[in-house]
């Protein structure tokens, strides 16, 4: 299971969907307007990786309740064109980059 220091760094990353993370959480409040018990149940898939060259986690946010009977892995739910709200990745300082998936799935 996945534990998160207080700077928002990851010790242990969860092998299946968990709680997003403060961080996340909180991006999710302030960039995207979600009211703050919204934001609370939404849960996130983890996997390391490199961006630009550095160390980051690429996180794939999505509800749950929209996805019943799905894999709730990052390989699973990357492969989704639809059901996954946001994408993107946490840096090893905290930060986080997000992209709205939502209008995609609308698209669909």
């Amino acid at each position: 299971m996945r534990k998160e220091a207080q700077d928002g760094k990851f010790a242990v990353l969860a092998p299946r969907g968990h709680e997003v993370s403060n961080n996340i959480r909180n991006a999710l409040v302030e960039e995207f307007g979600f009211e703050p018990e919204v934001a609370g149940r939404m849960r996130s898939a983890e996997k390391r990786g490199k961006y630009g060259g550095h160390r980051v986690t690429f996180v794939i946010i999505y509800d749950p309740t929209k996805l019943p009977g799905v894999r709730e892995d990052y390989r699973s739910l990357r492969s989704l064109r639809s059901g996954v709200d946001f994408a993107g990745r946490v840096e090893t300082d905290g930060s986080v980059h997000l992209v709205d998936r939502r209008s995609f799935r609308e698209a669909a």
